[in-house]
């Protein structure tokens, strides 16, 4: 019966490592990536390292580094960059991005900002400390909150 019961959880743990590895179904080899996509990718950011591609509802999202900042694009199936995004530090943020966490987030700690580029726009993103949930937020350069812009996770 010890045996038995061994075995059993034994299985179970192996069906549980079997479903969580099996959550990154999204990730691809870069030789699946289409040839539109790559040369894309390739002649946009030609210093990338670490790349690490997701397939998405016929669009490709790629991880990558360029001299160790963390970069993301979103690109679509015809090669045309949908958006992509790079980590800034604090005091990178322009002046009135500060100035308005400042003013309306005073009891929030920024947790992570970023540069949005979409098309020609460039934006700024922040995430913010909060309990329970943390706030996201899209800024346009003048420091206006851009509601109708989705953070880029």
């Amino acid at each position: 019966m010890v045996m038995n019961i061994k075995n059993f959880f034994w299985g179970l743990s192996l069906l549980a490592l079997s479903i969580v590895s099996c959550s990154d179904d999204d990730d691809i080899n870069a030789n699946e990536v289409p040839q539109a996509v790559d040369a894309t990718f390739n002649q946009t950011f030609p210093n990338a390292t670490d790349i690490e591609w997701e397939a998405k509802n016929n669009k490709y999202e790629v991880e990558f580094d360029i001299e160790t900042i963390d970069h993301k694009a979103l690109i679509a199936s015809d090669g045309s960059i949908e958006q992509y995004k790079y980590d800034i530090v604090a005091t990178e943020l322009p002046a009135e991005v500060t100035s308005k966490l400042s003013t309306d987030y005073p009891n929030n700690r920024l947790d992570d900002s970023e540069v949005l580029k979409i098309g020609t726009q460039t934006y700024y993103q922040v995430e913010l400390e909060n309990e329970p949930q943390d706030i996201y937020l899209v800024f346009q350069e003048d420091g206006e909150i851009n509601s109708e812009v989705t953070y880029f996770q």
